[in-house]
């Protein structure tokens, strides 16, 4: 774990370009902070939106909007318990933040979780090696870039890191269902000018069952990352989360527009008293949703909550996002095994079946891995440890919610596997029955091979007669030479049929020897 160097009296801008310069001579001696180094000297296609939340004793907790351009005076304030919750985060709210709270840089580089192109890269010219891209999950390039972390330097960090899934699906821009087929490119950028950090996103083509309309799905790799200092003890904590994912639509087709997340609500609904006023969240952004679930959580209603307590809505909006993954994937599997139970598809369909299921089955070992880090949770250990002033009942609560947290990481990696299950299985049926269709066509092209044969072996004697008959040499029917014929042919046909009988006998005869070896 790298440590930022010490605050000083010095102006937060003057903190903010030593910071820089920090991460500049971490990049020049390991390769991981070059991303963050490269990051952080560069501008920001847009600003980040900041939200402190200020926790309360028996009250929601306090929420509110802050200006980038804003942030430097609020941390010269340098105000107790406050919780920044950070969205697109730009290079300068990350040096601001970084040089005030003495974050270790190592949170900014696992968020942003990009890495800057080698000369090794395919298709990739001088200009794009100067530029950062999302970091690959399935071609593992450099390994320097893939290599994870000891979950023993884990436990003495002060951050947390989630990469997940999140599944938007993209519906014709006027909403008819008679509108044209919506096509995604198997390749999904994010737009550079609304997204700082660089995401990444799978087109997913649902597989129809039916005469039904289902669209496309974009996949988007996602990275969230939270910071507490002190632990239990914390006076300043950082959560970092990605703007709503969004693609340039010039590079469509068609028009198309987002829609929000799907996942069910987490919040309990209980029946008013008074006039019905449902409070839903919008779920514009992960951003909204968290801070929709910060003021219902009864949890968070302390002067300093656990820092468990903070992150469970996180986690759970990021369970919840497992989940509607998940049930996409039963989705199309369920579209598969209906049509396999119908009329038997040709040979070309099974094939795509196959090429789906396989590209199925590579997405949910990589998420299956991702859930399974996450299930371990791996908390750093002054998060799990209560601290001196620490009350017996807050960490009864931190207990709880931890169990919970896990319960529900638990749930996903429950589906996941059953999933991972249903296409091993479903993969060995359609093999299964693409060799049963090939053997009916095997049978079939035999029975009419058969029949030719038969058809040629009753020509057969027709044929040589007439051949037999057409003899014009001295050797033909009627000539005094016609035996010579006669007796040539008789031992030609006499040594066929001596060397058929030795075929036959002979593999008898070598099994007998061996079974009286055996013996």
């Amino acid at each position: 774990m790298a440590t930022p160097p010490p605050n000083t009296t010095a102006s937060v801008k003057s903190k903010a370009k030593s910071y820089q310069d920090f991460v500049a001579k971490l990049a020049s001696r390991e390769r991981r902070f070059v991303p963050l180094s490269v990051f952080l000297s560069s501008a920001s296609t847009s600003e980040s939106k900041i939200y402190i939340v200020e926790f309360c004793k028996d009250d929601q907790p306090k929420i509110r909007n802050l200006e980038e351009r804003a942030l430097e005076t609020e941390l010269e304030k340098d105000i107790d318990r406050q919780l920044y919750i950070v969205e697109n985060g730009s290079s300068t709210t990350m040096k601001l933040l970084g040089a005030y709270c003495n974050v270790d840089p190592q949170l900014f580089v696992d968020y942003l979780d990009m890495v800057q192109p080698t000369i090794s890269t395919p298709k990739r010219s001088n200009i794009d090696l100067q530029k950062l891209e999302p970091l690959p999950w399935y071609r593992l390039g450099d390994v320097e870039n893939h290599l994870p972390p000891l979950r023993s330097a884990q436990q003495v960090s002060n951050h947390v890191h989630i990469r997940f899934i999140g599944p938007r699906e993209y519906w014709p821009e006027n909403g008819h269902v008679s509108s044209q087929p919506v096509q995604l490119p198997e390749r999904l950028e994010s737009d550079g000018q609304q997204n700082n950090p660089g995401r990444i996103a799978g087109a997913y083509h649902p597989i129809h069952a039916e005469e039904q309309k289902l669209w496309p799905v974009a996949m988007a790799r996602h990275s969230a990352g939270a910071w507490f200092n002190n632990g239990a003890e914390w006076r300043k904590g950082i959560i970092l989360l990605d703007a709503p994912f969004d693609i340039d639509h010039a590079k469509l087709s068609t028009k198309v527009k987002r829609q929000n997340s799907t996942y069910r609500s987490f919040i309990p609904q209980p029946v008013p008293k008074g006039p019905f006023t449902p409070d839903i969240d919008s779920r514009e952004s992960y951003t909204t949703s968290l801070l929709h679930c910060l003021a219902q959580n009864a949890d968070l209603r302390h002067e300093r909550p656990h820092p468990i307590c903070a992150l469970q809505d996180l986690y759970r909006i990021v369970a919840s996002e497992w989940i509607a993954v998940n049930t996409y994937l039963e989705r199309d599997l369920n579209a598969i095994e209906w049509r396999l139970e119908g009329k038997t598809p040709s040979v070309a369909t099974l094939d795509f079946f196959l090429s789906q299921l396989f590209i199925m089955r590579r997405r949910t070992r990589k998420y299956e891995t991702l859930v399974d880090d996450h299930l371990q949770t791996n908390l750093p250990s002054s998060w799990l440890s209560p601290g001196s002033n620490q009350q017996t009942s807050s960490t009864a609560i931190s207990t709880k919610v931890l169990r919970s947290i896990e319960s529900d990481l638990a749930q996903v990696q429950v589906l996941i596997h059953r999933n991972n299950d249903r296409i091993t299985q479903t993969v060995s049926l359609i093999t299964s029955l693409m060799a049963v269709i090939e053997g009916k066509r095997a049978r079939t092209l035999n029975q009419r091979l058969a029949f030719l044969t038969v058809l040629a072996t009753i020509a057969l004697p027709f044929n040589v007669l007439a051949a037999i008959l057409g003899i014009q040499t001295v050797y033909g029917p009627g000539q005094k030479e016609f035996w010579v014929f006669g007796a040539v042919a008789g031992a030609i046909t006499g040594v066929v049929l001596i060397c058929y009988a030795v075929f036959l006998v002979l593999p008898n005869i070598r099994e007998k020897k061996v079974r009286a070896k055996m013996m």
